[in-house]
């Protein structure tokens, strides 16, 4: 369950550490306006046995996060080892003693005339950091419903990028599956197969092994997905 009565004290805004109330953009760029930026969450996990946070798969993040990038033309100057960097320098200013989950967010700033429209090369990025510990649906469980929400397909918008905008489509179904009395919503896609939940990837146990809807169905290629399949011999 997210901490909500804690509010760290520092972000990360286009190359500075800020205090977390100063990490804000205009209401007119592009990110905030229409939701013209990429990002990734990433989970980093403290260990009390050795008073320690470990990073989980940084750099396979950020790869997937420049893809992101490439795929909406975004150009962002930070260097892989200053993200990197500032994730772990922001980790240590927190002082967090608990697991956290990070997200880094290249964003396209404000366009020519203040057009959300128009292709501009002003962007930014931020970095931001809550404690997060394990949720108690870990060992209780949770409910889900199937969302009359159908997943947003590659002859819409690209699902396998990790953008702001396409997130709509997952609030749409969080929504529709909370007010119905579930926990969250597993989506079809338009062949009317299984793709994804809101805000996570699904995989079920089938003859012993793990599966998961193949890319092609309109999902987002999940790094813990690659990882519990990696464990696997095929």
């Amino acid at each position: 369950m997210l901490s909500t009565h804690i509010t760290p004290e520092y972000a990360w805004l286009n190359g500075e550490f800020v205090t977390w109330e100063n990490c804000t953009l205009h209401a007119r760029t592009q990110g905030a306006f229409w939701g013209a930026n990429v990002f990734e969450g990433v989970r980093a996990y403290w260990n009390t046995t050795h008073q320690q946070m470990y990073i989980y798969r940084i750099q396979e993040h950020i790869k997937r996060l420049r893809d992101s990038m490439k795929c909406v033309n975004m150009p962002i100057t930070f260097s892989d080892q200053e993200i990197t960097e500032s994730c772990i320098e922001l980790l240590r200013k927190n002082n967090f003693k608990q697991h956290v989950h990070l997200v880094i967010s290249p964003y396209f700033a404000i366009g020519k005339n203040y057009d959300p429209l128009i292709y501009t090369e002003d962007t930014g990025m931020h970095i931001t950091a809550l404690s997060m510990p394990r949720s108690a649906r870990y060992d209780t469980g949770m409910t889900a419903s199937f969302s009359t929400w159908r997943r947003i397909s590659d002859d819409s918008m690209p699902p396998r990028i990790k953008t702001g905008a396409n997130y709509h489509n997952s609030r749409l179904a969080q929504h529709e599956a909370m007010q119905n009395g579930f926990d969250t919503a597993f989506f079809l896609n338009q062949r009317g197969t299984v793709a994804e939940a809101p805000g996570s990837c699904i995989m079920m146990v089938k003859n012993n092994r793990l599966i998961t809807p193949p890319a092609s169905s309109g999902v987002l290629e999940g790094i813990t997905v690659d990882t519990q399949l990696g464990k696997q011999n095929f």
